[in-house]
């Protein structure tokens, strides 16, 4: 109690007398916010291996290409998409050997035309695969060679159209561009979080979605996370997220009578009805009560510094 009377402490004559209570631990979930933007890889414009008639455009924007994808025809042929780390510089046929071999066979066993492991050779089993896909895309009956024309290459993973550039019923030639594509995005950049402890383990949470986050990183890599993030994002490059400790952290709490802002703008509590000053950062101020340094759990301050002390200054 503030004055040793059952009078109203405003008509009592007697004197306030000092309180002192504990500085307490209290567990937050701690959390700030943190600017994050989308770090886009590098698109793909993809191009075609021969000359003709663009008879058909089978994509537009927004649709997504991968391995398997009709994306045009030319001349009434389809022309088909295909993924690797880098593009095919020849005609696949028989008697070949070689990595741009085994990229052909990778295609046809992710479209169920081969079978077999995919070995480099180019045999009788990778005959019959090439032989089935071009019968059924209307590159021959009998035709056991896959021709650079009957593809197009996307680069190593799928990709989705921004605008497509082929007009149909124009004569294009090898190296004409059909369409663009929007660059994936590689990472999400999160910005610094002076707030919160350098490293551990945190969550970041854009516009309603939460990903795994690890201080100090500055970065969220994993695919799924990304892909996530760039959802919530829908289509900026650039937002403020916050990003929260997993685990709470402790600081301290003291009532907010407890602390003093003096006239040189320093904050601070007593330890003592005189003297005793201590200078604090306040973090929070919530419900009555400021959150200060952990460092201070278990000090002993005066509540009630303005009723009881002459000097307020924190120097």
């Amino acid at each position: 109690m503030y004055a040793k009377s059952l009078e109203s402490p405003l008509l009592s004559n007697e004197p306030v007398e000092p309180v002192y209570g504990p500085v307490e631990a209290v567990q937050v979930l701690r959390e700030a916010a943190a600017r994050v933007s989308v770090v886009e890889g590098e698109s793909v414009t993809p191009i075609v291996n021969m000359g003709g008639t663009l008879t058909s455009m089978r994509v537009e924007a927004s649709d997504h290409v991968e391995a398997g994808t009709v994306v045009a025809k030319i001349d009434g042929r389809e022309v088909v998409a295909y993924t690797s780390d880098e593009p095919l510089y020849r005609d696949i046929s028989r008697g070949l050997q070689g990595d741009d071999v085994v990229t052909a066979q990778e295609f046809l066993v992710a479209l169920g035309y081969y079978a077999a492991s995919p070995d480099g050779v180019f045999g009788a089993s990778t005959a019959a695969a090439v032989s089935a896909f071009n019968r059924e895309h209307g590159w021959g009956n009998n035709n056991d060679v896959l021709a650079l024309g009957s593809l197009v290459w996307i680069g190593a993973e799928g990709l989705t159209v921004r605008e497509t550039l082929g007009v149909v019923g124009t004569t294009v030639a090898p190296g004409s561009e059909l369409f663009s594509s929007i660059a994936e995005p590689a990472t999400v950049a999160v910005a610094d979080v002076p707030e919160l402890p350098p490293t551990g383990p945190a969550a970041l949470t854009v516009n309603g979605v939460t990903v795994p986050y690890e201080l100090g990183s500055r970065t969220v890599q994993d695919v799924e996370s990304v892909s996530a993030v760039v959802s919530a994002m829908a289509g900026a490059l650039e937002s403020v997220g916050t990003v929260t400790l997993s685990e709470p952290a402790v600081q301290g709490s003291v009532p907010s009578s407890a602390v003093v802002n003096d006239p040189a703008g320093r904050t601070c509590v007593f330890t003592e009805q005189r003297g005793g000053v201590l200078i604090v950062s306040p973090t929070a101020d919530t419900m009555g009560s400021v959150a200060v340094g952990e460092e201070l759990v278990g000090r002993s301050v005066l509540i009630n510094p303005r009723e009881v002390r002459g000097d307020l200054d924190c120097e």
